[in-house]
């Protein structure tokens, strides 16, 4: 069931970033997952350990897959979709409780492209779908500020902590708090979803390094639960697992008038 790149361990061991992650599941095991993301409609069949996913007007493919139910009802679905094309991960955000559901495709540019980001996401909106092909929602996740001001800190395991500062609808700030570089930190760009109270989906693609993360913050439970698509140093492409718990820093009121865009 793991999409996840299992030669890579160094930080899936007892002090890395994987450490904090909720469990994987196979509660979508033997089941079909239809969603309608804007123009398109997707369809996932689950079985034994694999996800054959395709696109109504697009491609096609079978492949392993990682799935955590991140609240009741709720599941992160993520799959490295190397029966396509290596540079592509695929998550799928799936609340069956308000029917709502989130995409982002995470892509590997073919090259550099300097003071941008090299790997890129899209990201799509839409709803589950029911077993006659029905919407199991009346409306999609919306893009949100509901994050802007937060200062939250992140507890991968103790051996690695991050803050991350929400800026601004397009920007996030972070640094390393305890790890192999600690006081190391950057501003990337970033995207905000809610999906319902109290929980959000934050991507964000960075610019010195070659990486994107997917996160589903549960703010309630005070839980992230995501992965990251990257190039290594030797070239080689990884899509892999991260989760930490969570605690909240600071949340910062602006003065009327001086709200960040």
């Amino acid at each position: 069931m793991d999409s996840h790149d299992s030669a890579s361990t160094d930080e899936e061991g007892p002090h890395g970033i994987y450490v904090n992650r909720l469990p994987q599941t196979d509660a979508l095991e033997g089941q079909t997952v239809g969603a309608a993301l804007g123009t398109d409609v997707v369809t996932l069949r689950f079985a034994d350990g694999t996800v054959a996913w395709s696109h109504r007007d697009g491609p096609s493919g079978t492949d392993a897959y990682d799935a955590v139910e991140v609240a009741d009802g709720t599941f992160f679905v993520d799959i490295w979709r190397r029966s396509h094309d290596e540079r592509e991960a695929w998550t799928l955000i799936a609340d069956r409780t308000s029917g709502r559901a989130l995409s982002v495709l995470t892509t590997v540019g073919e090259h550099e492209r300097p003071g941008r980001p090299r790997v890129g996401q899209t990201i799509t909106a839409g709803v589950l779908l029911g077993p006659g092909g029905e919407p199991a929602a009346t409306a999609p996740p919306t893009e949100t500020r509901d994050l802007l001001g937060k200062r939250l800190f992140n507890e991968y395991s103790p051996e690695i902590v991050f803050e991350h500062v929400y800026l601004n609808s397009r920007l996030c700030a972070w640094q390393c708090l305890r790890g192999e570089q600690p006081g190391h930190g950057d501003c990337d760009d970033a995207s905000y979803w809610r999906l319902s109270e109290g929980r959000y989906v934050f991507t964000f693609r960075e610019r010195l390094i070659p990486c994107a993360s997917v996160l589903f913050l549960d703010l309630t439970a005070l839980r992230s639960t995501g992965k990251f698509l990257s190039i290594e140093e030797d070239g080689r492409i990884r899509n892999g697992g991260i989760g930490a718990r969570l605690h909240m820093l600071a949340d910062a009121r602006y003065p009327c008038g001086y709200a960040p865009v």
